[in-house]
């Protein structure tokens, strides 16, 4: 691995009163981005901080753009509104991307809309890259049920200050270095060709690692994502699944991980081997709990999703982010 990136020594990327571009992508979810942003400009913030939020609507018109500006009034640091038309999530990052350079950000962050952060994400985020001189974070992502107010579950003390190393992450809750995104840095860009079927924030972060930046996760930067009724229907978890898995193994095979590629191989024969012996217990599982049936059944069904990957990969191009999920 390359030991070129040190962003922390470029005096491009750095200023002494540092500018973070908090980005959050929107499409069809007007009430979570609101308890979004609520979460955001509610964050608490070190002295030398200045922050700058960058709501990208991806809708064909801009109808999120009222809502956002309201954001305004409430809070000091600028709020920035961008209508990317061009649909596809990809499209919507790299125009945060953008707008995170042209005021010259130091780091980026992005979360989901249908996310909300812990009141210390981003300062628990912010520190942990510091103190680990890293260039990526990623945050601790709950996910909580619809109907469930989160409550924040204490961290064991050996969890606190573990900083456990990654290879690739997502962008539900992620801190980085603009490096990875500036002329000067590796100018990296998510793959517009994963617009629609997802893995795109997987990919951007592998590449980051393959370049030589550090990425890990931290315990303590909590970031809460609901799960709605339609994520608990079986289609959707199955569907979900397949898409998910697939532009992992595409990916893999792109960079030619052939370890996890044949990791991927040999458990999409074992796993579904395993889940037709389970297939026999079902009836005990009926008998014994319903919810539990139809968490064991979900849970076989998914491992033969990985054959299906494996079968149709060479030419599938699932589009997850065609039907959006939320309110």
């Amino acid at each position: 691995m390359s030991s070129q990136f040190t962003p922390y020594s470029n005096y491009k990327y750095q200023s002494m009163s540092e500018t973070i571009a908090v980005c959050v992508c929107t499409c069809m979810r007007p009430q979570m981005l609101e308890r979004c942003l609520l979460s955001l400009i509610q964050q608490e913030c070190l002295d030398d901080w200045n922050l700058i939020f960058i709501v990208v609507d991806n809708e064909s018109s801009p109808n999120n753009q009222s809502l956002v500006e309201r954001f305004q009034s409430k809070t000091n640091f600028p709020v920035v509104y961008r209508h990317e038309a061009r649909r596809g999530i990809s499209t919507a990052r790299n125009a945060a991307l953008e707008e995170a350079l042209s005021h010259k950000a130091d780091w980026v962050c992005f979360f989901d809309d249908d996310q909300y952060a812990d009141k210390q994400a981003l300062k628990w985020a912010y520190s942990w890259m510091k103190e680990h001189d890293a260039s990526v974070v990623s945050m601790n992502l709950t996910y909580v049920d619809q109907a469930y107010t989160p409550s924040l579950e204490p961290i064991r003390d050996e969890e606190k200050t573990r900083a456990r190393a990654l290879q690739t992450c997502g962008t539900g809750g992620v801190l980085f270095s603009a490096s990875l995104i500036h002329p000067d840095g590796l100018a990296l860009r998510f793959d517009e060709s994963y617009a629609l079927s997802g893995g795109g924030d997987a990919a951007f972060f592998f590449a980051a690692f393959k370049k030589g930046a550090k990425m890990i996760r931290s315990k303590k930067a909590v970031v809460f994502e609901e799960i709605t009724g339609e994520h608990f229907k079986l289609r959707t978890l199955l569907f979900r699944t397949y898409c998910t898995k697939l532009q992992r193994l595409k990916m893999n095979i792109k960079y030619r991980r052939l370890a996890a590629v044949f990791a991927f191989v040999l458990s999409s024969i074992l796993f579904p081997i395993a889940a037709s012996i389970e297939l026999f217990l079902l009836p005990l599982y009926r008998i014994y709990s319903k919810r539990f049936f139809h968490k064991r059944l979900a849970s076989i069904l998914r491992k033969y999703v990985r054959l299906v990957v494996l079968l149709t990969c060479p030419f599938a191009k699932p589009q997850m982010y065609k039907k959006i999920i939320g309110y």
